[in-house]
């Protein structure tokens, strides 16, 4: 029974391995992204796990339990609102009207940022948002009308990143297989040594199995 519960938790480890690296709390990703006509929007996609941990170590007096769903919205919107700084050509960037969209496991939400300027020669950017959660990184994806760039914000470099527009920037072609590969890599590599231990564990169940079997 003992080897036979061994197999079992060697296809959990498995599995689990597989399911949290691929719902990593501890990455978020936003993208500003100029309009053609006037400002910009800040689009936000982060893991509703890590945002959940986020509020509780914020609020430690919030029932979360007895939360509406409505109030639970507005302290997302007001801790990104808190935890995020833009400037373009050293004037502060507006966050304008919010929208939040909850999910099982991911939450988005959407900024308006009125004051974007038309031309932007450089971009300062400061989010240290889920720093409390422990090593957090954040991918920030900045859209121009032609071109984008990214930084990826960490405790190395005190989750603050600069733009200039002066440096060569990449086609926005070539943005769809990058992006997914930002955080991809390293997830991918986790889940891989996750998914060998399950086999060696479950292997050496099975080896025990055939011994005891044959005695």
């Amino acid at each position: 029974m003992t080897r036979h519960k061994t197999l079992i938790a060697g296809l959990v480890w498995m599995l689990s391995t597989s399911i949290l690296l691929a719902h990593n709390p501890l990455t978020a990703r936003f993208e500003l992204k100029a309009s053609l006509k006037e400002g910009a929007l800040l689009h936000v996609y982060l893991t509703q796990l890590g945002v959940h941990n986020a509020l509780v170590k914020q609020h430690p007096d919030v029932d979360f339990k007895s939360l509406e769903l409505n109030a639970y919205k507005k302290l997302v919107v007001s801790y990104i609102r808190k935890h995020v700084c833009l400037k373009a050509d050293e004037v502060n960037l507006e966050l304008g009207y919010g929208a939040v969209k909850l999910g099982n496991h991911q939450t988005d939400l959407r900024f308006y940022v009125k004051n974007y300027p038309e031309k932007v020669k450089s971009l300062a950017v400061e989010i240290d948002a889920f720093k409390e959660n422990g090593n957090q990184q954040t991918v920030f994806w900045w859209y121009t009308t032609e071109e984008a760039t990214k930084v990826i914000l960490s405790s190395e470099n005190d989750f603050k990143g600069y733009f200039n527009t002066k440096e060569k920037q990449k086609p926005l072609e070539e943005f769809s297989s990058q992006q997914a590969g930002i955080t991809a890599k390293p997830t991918l590599m986790l889940t891989i040594i996750g998914v060998l231990i399950g086999i060696i564990i479950c292997a050496f169940s099975l080896t025990r199995i055939s011994r005891h079997s044959t005695t």
